[in-house]
């Protein structure tokens, strides 16, 4: 943990079996990580050597986004939607991508989640009816992913070193 202000390193421990991919805030004291040890886990500032829950996403962690009380990860051949107020799995998308899923991001004021994989394909997972839909094919594996906050354009980073936004058709 590092103070902002400052500049000094507050505290640092390893929190994971493996290494960290991805860190999110989830409330001003706690943060969310995940790790290629399979674990999607909440810490506190206040006592950071101790984990306030760990949940097993069952495949490498290679990437985290948080939405209000729901946080997604993907790895492994699957997107999982974690309810952090209740600490458990809400939802597994399972097969998500044929290859490792690589990234997420929440779109559509929470009600739909965007994954991207090794597989080179974009997806929108729906939060209200868990139906997934492709929404574009890449020539490159995907590396991150983002909307706009009108959900017009998505953006995409590349394996092969491209950015790539693409304006949303309607209805998809």
């Amino acid at each position: 943990l590092w103070d902002v202000t400052t500049g000094d390193r507050t505290h640092s421990s390893a929190m994971h079996g493996a290494e960290v991919k991805s860190v999110c805030f989830y409330s001003r004291n706690v943060w969310v990580s995940g790790g290629l040890d399979g674990v999607v886990a909440a810490w506190d500032d206040r006592t950071p050597t101790k984990k306030i829950f760990s949940l097993d996403h069952g495949a490498p962690v290679e990437c985290l986004t948080i939405g209000d009380d729901l946080a997604a990860s993907a790895g492994g051949h699957k997107v999982t939607l974690w309810d952090l107020g209740q600490q458990r799995r809400a939802h597994d998308f399972e097969d998500a991508h044929s290859k490792s899923a690589s990234c997420v991001s929440f779109c559509s004021g929470g009600s739909r989640l965007l994954s991207g994989g090794a597989d080179c394909v974009l997806k929108a997972h729906s939060l209200k009816d868990w139906s997934s839909t492709r929404v574009a094919r890449f020539d490159s594996p995907l590396l991150c992913v983002d909307c706009s906050s009108e959900d017009l354009l998505f953006a995409v980073g590349t394996a092969s070193g491209r950015v790539e936004a693409r304006l949303r058709v309607t209805g998809t």
